[in-house]
């Protein structure tokens, strides 16, 4: 099947690029440490929410209208010219608050900021070209790029003691590089551009503007908030918590970059019935590494925070499996967003979107200020659960929709056994070793596989996309 093809391609890519990222963190926090990281971590999402700005849904309207198959170079060229627009003017606002970003940063890098701005948007545009060119697999080669290569000059120059100027240049580089690859991928040849053509993408894009806005908001809400109330020590220690996660959602992101342009094919062709097919085959993958990961943490977590980035990185303990507990929500509310967008309905994720927007603000504003840490995981986690019911309330409207409770509920059961079984073997074992830490992670991916595997279904399924994988690697 093309569309499982498609996603074990790009789950690939991002996994590899997830390990990458992982190990140059890893790296950048044991020499830097949680203050210049928590700096660092304040600049992204300064670019983060600069960068969401100048989207305005527009990247979205131009993948969905290309994916339809019907004149994509007019719908490209009309499109970037929406882009530039809003962009030139997200970069006059910026440097007219340049004092301004400066002073809450810290340092002065509101030029930075500009320069890193507009490469990201270019770059992020270029993948949503290829995903509406139906090359979802070869956009992740423009996401795998841009990590390499922004670990490896970062690592460089952070060797060469530059710090945290060496991180952001590494950032900037590998953004360019994802451009000039993308450039170089892309097949559609802009033509002249139209008022239909760019009125077309907007009519798509309004209702997208406020989950594209409710991406960020979710991703840097907490990090900005922190950034008022807490030390740079306090975001940094938080942000690494965070970056530890990223790999375990990668499989749900994967899945659901890959449905959206399937789904988008088919509500053109007026076949409904295989997306409800598809809903529930996406859930159980997008979730089953999820909840391993979650008891994983409530086990181990101030010992993999402490034992690989450092003893202050082990502030963020209490927080770690409160955020991938809510990483579970936020599997439902990504399929079901991305969904409801692929049969043309994005005014119900609007809608969804600006509940989630003013709670996540809300909710971190109050939580951080009162509980720190713990408070920013707490509210994350809510604001994704309201987001995961409204959008799957709203999905219901127009599809029949099935939950796979049995496999997600062996997928549970094989967890607490794994829970036990690390558990009991953490009351004789000091873990204070990254060696022995590994050692019982080891232990528990072995006991949670061994189990999953017993229950036919599962079996047949992961066999089945192994099997995949084998025959589409290179």
């Amino acid at each position: 099947m093309k569309l499982a093809r498609s996603g074990i391609t790009l789950y690939i890519a991002e996994m590899v690029g997830a390990v990458l990222s992982f190990v140059g963190i890893l790296y950048f926090a044991r020499e830097l440490g949680a203050s210049i990281l928590g700096v660092f971590f304040l600049f992204q999402a300064l670019t983060g929410v600069f960068s969401m700005v100048s989207n305005l849904g527009i990247r979205a309207g131009i993948s969905k209208r290309m994916s339809e198959g019907k004149k994509p170079g007019e719908f490209l060229s009309s499109g970037i010219l929406l882009k530039l627009g809003v962009l030139l003017l997200v970069v006059l606002v910026i440097e007219l608050g340049s004092s301004y970003i400066n002073e809450y940063v810290g340092v002065q890098i509101a030029g930075l900021v500009i320069i890193t701005v507009i490469f990201r948007d270019l770059g992020h545009l270029l993948v949503h070209v290829l995903r509406g060119e139906l090359r979802v697999s070869e956009s992740a080669l423009l996401l795998f790029v841009n990590k390499v290569v922004w670990i490896g000059v970062a690592v460089v120059l952070i060797s060469m003691e530059y710090e945290l100027y060496g991180l952001v240049y590494g950032v900037i580089v590998g953004l360019v590089a994802k451009t000039l690859v993308g450039l170089y991928l892309v097949s559609t040849t802009p033509t002249l551009p139209s008022m239909e053509a760019a009125s077309s993408i907007w009519q798509y894009s309004k209702y997208t503007i406020i989950p594209s806005i409710d991406t960020y908001a979710h991703n840097w809400t907490d990090v900005l908030i922190m950034g008022i109330f807490l030390s740079s020590a306090a975001v940094g220690a938080y942000e690494i918590a965070w970056r530890i996660i990223g790999p375990i959602f990668l499989l749900t992101s994967s899945i659901s970059s890959t449905v959206f342009p399937q789904i988008s094919a088919w509500d053109a062709e007026g076949e409904s019935d295989r997306i409800e097919r598809i809903i529930p085959k996406a859930l159980t993958p997008a979730l089953i590494l999820i909840i391993p990961a979650f008891f994983g943490a409530a086990l181990l977590s101030f010992e993999a925070l402490s034992l690989l980035f450092g003893t202050e990185f082990g502030a963020a303990a209490l927080a770690l499996p409160i955020l991938i507990a809510g990483l579970i929500p936020r599997a439902f509310r990504s399929i079901a967003g991305k969904t409801l967008e692929g049969i043309d309905k994005p005014q119900f994720v609007n809608r969804a979107s600006i509940v989630d927007i003013v709670a996540n603000v809300v909710l971190n504003a109050i939580l951080i200020w009162q509980i720190g840490l713990v408070g920013a995981a707490i509210a994350t986690s809510l604001s994704y659960t309201l987001g995961a019911l409204l959008r799957w309330y709203y999905l219901r409207q127009y599809l029949t929709l099935q939950i796979p409770y049995r496999e997600l509920g062996w997928c549970i059961t094989s967890a607490v056994g794994m829970f036990t079984a690390v558990g009991l073997l953490q009351q004789t074992i000091v873990v204070d070793t990254t060696v022995r830490l590994f050692a019982l992670v080891s232990v528990g991916i072995v006991v949670y596989g061994a189990i999953i595997l017993i229950y036919a279904p599962l079996r047949r399924t992961i066999v089945q996309q192994t099997s995949r994988m084998i025959r589409t690697t290179p």
